[in-house]
């Protein structure tokens, strides 16, 4: 049978995934694809093909320069979780190779080539990555071409899944974001379009080094800026968002920082502010987490259960004001899973935000004005979470200024004690010395003659 004519390609491979025997002679066997290649090439085929006749130096001179300085690089990757058909990878690279002009590189796996924009020249190359992986890319001189970028590989994209439609037909694949700064691995494709519904403005990996290093993104330079202008939130729902990025932060801070005298002193205090809002103590069975199960969410929409997680940090010794902050902070994160389940009834961010703030009014600038109280601005491992801006919300939707807790807020600090001063002791005049008269001075008589 001809390659292109096999579901699968040749020296595709399978493991054993289950094996039981339901019957004396009968065996049930279940295999799972592998991206073993069982008839090994020469070479591998993800390495580097040797120079060729048909490689450009405009374009080998292009990428040398582009290595010596900062670039704006957009990259899509499309891993197909199993070895790709033969033939696919040199069909779509011809199909391309039509489109560009004679500054073209031409190798076994790969093609790159110069594209211009107006004054910029920008690098477009496709290759594959792995047995199972393709990746689109397109880099030029710094200066926020990301969207020019993301314009110019979509020309080889729309080559590629034209070939993968005629040649390929029903496979599925998982689609990336790529980035200089993200490194290989990238960040899928669903994990940014669920930050930028949550109304992020960027997206983090920690996959970009050996290290685990964490690398930030901007949206707008993976998926481009009109995608990023037409999902972003009305400005009261952004501010909602900013107070949550607060807790959230604020939490993951303090559970680094640990146990100091600083943190404490504002645990506790903060602990006795959601105790007087709340209306009694955990023991008196006044809990956080069935303010925030009034929207009827099981824990399986939720992503953990928050009774446990009040009642663990009571049991820890820990404050239950700060699991809060957590809580809140990890709800807003699974936003887009509250969103899409049909057990919730929220169907906007606004409705999201508002469900998790409207519980506790106020607690914004509660938590800023005690963490000032109490010196957490200065520390340094918190410095992130405070450089963040306010949200400064109440309720469904209400901003205020910076600092000005309005005076109908429930959820306010303790005072602090009004001491008054110890008044000074009298002093009662010390008396007077009384002296005693001194006697008169009587003469001697002279002595008789």
């Amino acid at each position: 049978m001809p390659e292109d004519e096999r579901l699968l390609p040749a020296g595709t491979s399978f493991v054993v995934k289950t094996m039981m025997s339901p019957a004396p002679d009968l065996l049930l066997v279940s295999l799972k694809q592998s991206d073993i290649l069982l008839q090994t090439p020469a070479q591998p085929a993800n390495a580097a093909a040797p120079s060729t006749p048909a490689e450009s130096q405009a374009v080998a001179q292009l990428v040398s320069q582009l290595r010596a300085t900062t670039v704006d690089e957009v990259g899509r990757g499309y891993d197909f979780h199993q070895v790709l058909p033969a033939g696919l990878v040199g069909v779509a690279i011809s199909r391309c190779a039509a489109l560009c002009d004679p500054d073209t590189s031409v190798y076994r796996n790969a093609i790159s080539t110069i594209m211009v924009d107006g004054q910029l020249q920008l690098e477009v190359a496709i290759a594959q990555r792995t047995l199972s992986r393709i990746d689109i890319t397109a880099r030029c001189v710094a200066g926020v071409h990301h969207d020019t970028c993301l314009r110019k590989l979509a020309l080889f994209r729309r080559e590629l899944f034209g070939v993968i439609k005629e040649r390929w037909p029903g496979c599925t694949w998982t689609e990336l974001c790529l980035s200089s700064v993200l490194g290989p691995h990238g960040v899928e494709m669903g994990t940014c379009e669920q930050a930028l519904r949550r109304g992020e403005e960027s997206v983090s990996s920690s996959a970009a080094s050996a290290a685990g290093d964490t690398a930030t993104v901007l949206l707008s330079a993976l998926l481009g800026s009109k995608a990023v202008a037409d999902a972003a939130l009305e400005p009261g729902v952004r501010a909602q968002v900013a107070t949550l990025h607060f807790f959230r932060a604020l939490a993951a801070g303090l559970e680094q920082l640990g146990v100091t005298a600083a943190s404490a002193a504002f645990s506790d205090a903060l602990d006795a502010a959601l105790d007087r809002q709340l209306g009694g103590t955990f023991a008196d069975g006044c809990r956080w987490s069935t303010e925030l199960l009034t929207g009827g969410m099981a824990s399986e929409v939720l992503g953990e259960d928050l009774a446990s997680v009040e009642e663990s940090a009571i049991d820890g010794g820990q404050s239950r004001a700060v699991a809060l902050l957590g809580a809140m902070g990890r709800l807003y994160g699974r936003s887009h899973v509250l969103l899409d389940s049909a057990a919730s009834s929220l169907d906007s961010m606004r409705a999201v935000c508002a469900h998790l703030l409207s519980q506790f009014p106020g607690l914004e600038a509660t938590v800023r004005e005690l963490a000032t109280r109490h010196d957490l601005c200065d520390i340094p491992r918190l410095a992130d979470a405070f450089a963040l801006p306010s949200g400064m919300v109440v309720g469904a939707g209400v901003q205020l200024s910076e600092g000005v807790p309005p005076a109908h807020l429930h959820f306010e600090p303790e005072p602090e004690p009004d001491l008054e001063p110890e008044p000074e002791p009298e002093l009662e005049p010390e008396p007077e010395p009384e002296f005693e008269p001194e006697p008169e001075f009587e003469p001697e008589p002279e002595p008789g003659v």
